[in-house]
């Protein structure tokens, strides 16, 4: 009888694990165009998964334990990473997503920008604690209901699909606005800091960097953020199988 059980909890802790959304693989690599892990432990380029664009760092702290592996700690004084791309389309749909860890309160931290004073500059930044978007001459200034800053690590992305922009907090989504207009090409990509290197300062951890050439849905941003309970049911499962096994040998 206890064999039994054990055979069923064993296949049920698989079947469960493998109904969940982690098994029913999202799309998260097509039209993806720029990844920087921040995975580096030595001082060098800022590597591009994609081969298509490694960054420079300047100034900020390598090799911090991150949501994904390793991480880079920016201090909010003059730490950033210049991506040496445009990465943004100007128009058509896209997608910015990175893991941050911050406690900053009182200034605006930029964590994607191509923001140097010019029209169609844009940030997606930290401001009062809340994840805010900034384009000039689109959808200006706009700041989410979404806390960020309580030191521990969320998503945090934004994506256009069509003429809609919609912020994203680990899986949680809110409308930005709707706006057609051309997002600046003439500045690189930077993290950290304003592209023009002279304010916005973000403090705080930077992780899994990624710009897609289309906006994710649901079901992707979801595939972004690992699932501990999942690995737990198959963890049950495969345990409850050795067991079973075990026990058939005796």
């Amino acid at each position: 009888m206890r064999s039994s059980m054990l055979k069923v909890t064993a296949l049920v802790g698989l079947i469960a694990a493998l109904s969940c959304p982690a098994f029913a693989r999202a799309d998260i690599i097509s039209n993806l165009i720029r990844y920087w892990k921040f995975d580096e432990t030595v001082a060098g380029p800022v590597v591009d998964a994609t081969g298509n664009s490694d960054g420079t760092n300047y100034g900020a702290t390598i090799d911090q334990p991150g949501e994904r592996d390793r991480a880079y700690l920016f201090d909010g004084v003059d730490d950033y990473v210049d991506t040496n791309s445009v990465a943004i389309p100007a128009t058509g749909d896209f997608s910015l997503f990175a893991w941050v860890k911050t406690s900053q309160t009182e200034s605006q931290g930029s964590i994607f920008s191509v923001n140097a004073g010019q029209s169609g500059r844009a940030n997606l930044a930290i401001d009062n604690g809340k994840l805010a978007w900034f384009h000039k001459g689109g959808v200006g200034f706009v700041q989410s209901s979404m806390d960020i800053n309580d030191d521990v690590w969320h998503l945090v992305g934004i994506t256009r699909l069509s003429d809609t922009f919609t912020f994203w907090v680990d899986e949680g989504s809110e409308l930005v606005g709707t706006s057609y207009a051309a997002i600046a090409v003439d500045e690189n990509l930077v993290l950290g800091s304003k592209a023009s290197h002279d304010g916005l300062w973000f403090d705080g951890l930077i992780d899994d960097a990624r710009v897609y050439g289309r906006a994710l849905s649901a079901d992707d941003v979801s595939e972004l953020i690992p699932e501990p309970g999942t690995l737990a049911l198959l963890a049950t499962g495969l345990i409850g199988l050795l067991c079973y096994a075990w026990r058939k040998r005796k």
